[in-house]
């Protein structure tokens, strides 16, 4: 996108998301043809309320063994150390492979 901004074959560019947040590329802070805004697309009460009911979902879901409305990562495994075992996000339970 940068190379298109800077030939001019993409006339401008709104951005408030970056490959590599929070880091955005030096180029995009000097063209004229760029605005660039943190990502806040989200901030309003009504959205912020929202997100954490998802939140809230997940986790009585989750601790109840149950799959997630939600999940971030499905591969991903939350361990129990008190018991050696793991969680993963479809609510069921295996034992740790390292234990």
């Amino acid at each position: 996108m940068v190379e298109l901004l800077k030939n001019g074959e993409l006339g401008g560019a709104g951005l408030d998301v970056f490959e590599n947040e929070p880091h955005v590329p030096q180029e995009l802070l000097t063209m004229d043809n760029v605005v660039l805004q943190p990502h806040n697309g989200s901030a309003t009460n009504q959205t912020r309320i929202a997100m954490g009911q998802l939140v809230l979902d997940n986790l009585e879901a989750f601790f109840a063994g149950k799959p997630v409305p939600n999940p971030v990562n499905q591969v991903g495994y939350v361990i129990d150390n008190c018991s050696s075992r793991m969680l993963n996000f479809s609510g069921t339970t295996e034992k740790h492979p390292e234990v």
